[in-house]
């Protein structure tokens, strides 16, 4: 389904080697437990930490020129911090994602360019933890475009330098959660990579520890508190646990009602647990909200139509589940992702075929 997630995609870490865990705690307690307070950063001016987190908070709520400003302005207070450029990156990351629409691709790999020769500047004075996780962050995006663009050597390189740059991290500032968040994703993700060689001897799946990471570490981010939010959903929703899936999308749409980056897991969730009208009904509310956006490609809308038809063709209305792909059919579609465009139109094409044979069977000869 959509891949619209904040700011880090978790699809970068299949190239990613094992990372150490950053804690070894048991899980415990409810979701709503679990967040508590985002943790206090150690050095942030206060003035500067609040735009920060104001802009991400406005990215959540798809506010994005908002966040834009916000961020601009952190900068102006702190022109040599990495952080609030780097951000400005993430925040346009998330907004192309978002919509299916990477138009301006080249803003954000000049935002990562200023952000990387920021951050190398701080280690020119030393080693410095806040440098490395604005650098490793900024490899991890260059991994997941090198990915995304088909150069999967290119995404292996700025992989393994963001594995490192996340370990010297966790190596200056063991409390990093933020940077600890990182580390859960990509142990669990590249536990999935490695799934059909776990059974060979002295190869572990490590895929709960990566889970169990991320649950440890929550309540006490502070840049990431969303994203490792979405993200966890995401990640249980591939280990086939929809219930807990669920459960997280839910606190975020707690916070943010209107969010898509809750939403889409949170629609994800119910569609797998069979709870048909539910589902529906939160994919049309991401539908609602999309037709407000300017700039979507129309991947998603069509993405939305198609479960909303079998979601009715679960509960029998093939004759709705018909005109839902008649609308996914006539999306107007701009530029974003052809090939998986292109695939979702076929799935719903072959879709139609199907439902509309079987309401011929149903229908009696006169």
């Amino acid at each position: 389904m959509s891949r619209a997630r904040l700011f880090l995609t978790p699809v970068l870490v299949l190239l990613l080697t094992a990372l150490p865990a950053a804690t070894n705690t048991q899980v415990s307690g409810e979701p709503t437990e679990a967040l508590g307070e985002p943790g206090k950063p150690p050095v942030a001016p206060a003035t500067l930490d609040s735009l920060i987190l104001r802009a991400i908070e406005a990215t959540v709520q798809h506010r994005y020129p908002l966040a834009q400003s916000l961020l601009v302005k952190a900068a102006d207070l702190d022109p040599q911090d990495p952080l609030p450029v780097l951000l400005r990156a993430a925040s346009l990351h998330a907004r192309m994602q978002d919509l299916e629409n990477y138009a301006q691709q080249a803003e954000f790999l000049a935002l990562l360019d200023s952000a990387r020769a920021l951050a190398l500047r701080i280690q020119t004075q030393g080693p410095s933890a806040h440098a490395s996780f604005c650098l490793g962050t900024i490899e991890a995006y260059l991994a997941y475009t090198s990915l995304r663009e088909g150069r999967p050597l290119a995404a292996y390189r700025h992989g393994l330098r963001a594995r490192g740059y996340f370990q010297e991290t966790l190596r200056l500032d063991s409390s990093n959660c933020d940077a600890a968040v990182g580390v859960g994703s990509f142990v669990y993700w590249r536990g999935k990579a490695l799934r059909y060689v776990s059974w060979l001897p002295f190869v572990y799946d490590p895929r709960e520890q990566g889970i169990r990471t991320i649950l440890d570490v929550l309540p006490c981010t502070h840049l990431t508190r969303w994203t490792a939010l979405s993200n966890l959903s995401w990640i249980l929703l591939d280990a086939g646990r929809p219930h807990e899936a669920l459960r997280w999308a839910e606190v975020g749409l707690q916070h943010f009602p209107d969010s898509r980056f809750f939403l889409w897991p949170a629609a994800e969730a119910l569609f797998r647990l069979g709870r048909w009208q539910e589902a529906e009904a939160t994919y049309r509310k991401i539908l609602v909200s999309l037709s407000e956006e300017k700039g979507s490609s129309g991947y998603n809308e069509v993405l939305c139509h198609l479960r909303i038809a079998e979601c009715r063709s679960k509960t029998g209305d093939l004759v709705g589940a018909l005109e839902s792909l008649d609308h996914a059919l006539i999306v107007p579609v701009g530029d974003g992702t052809r090939k998986e465009l292109d695939e979702a139109l076929d799935r719903a094409q072959r879709l139609r075929r199907r439902l509309a044979h079987e309401l011929s069977q149903q229908r009696p000869v006169p």
